[in-house]
């Protein structure tokens, strides 16, 4: 994929799956992190959608 490093590629990846409600725990096996606080505080991301789906209800999933 031209113009994206290898470290891009994995920050989306595992982004993706977050958002996709992939358990944490698979997500740090599949990235070969020691701990699943790496995983989840360096290599996801905070949906803004995602944030803004929180109502009286409850959480709305929101799909990218």
């Amino acid at each position: 994929m031209e113009g994206w490093t290898l470290h891009e590629l994995r920050h989306t990846y595992l982004t993706i799956l977050a958002v996709n409600g992939v358990n944490p725990k698979v997500m740090q096996e599949l990235a070969g992190h020691a701990r699943m606080a790496t995983t989840l505080e360096i290599y996801t991301h905070v949906n803004m959608d995602a944030k803004r789906g929180v109502d009286e209800g409850g959480i709305r999933r929101v799909l990218m």
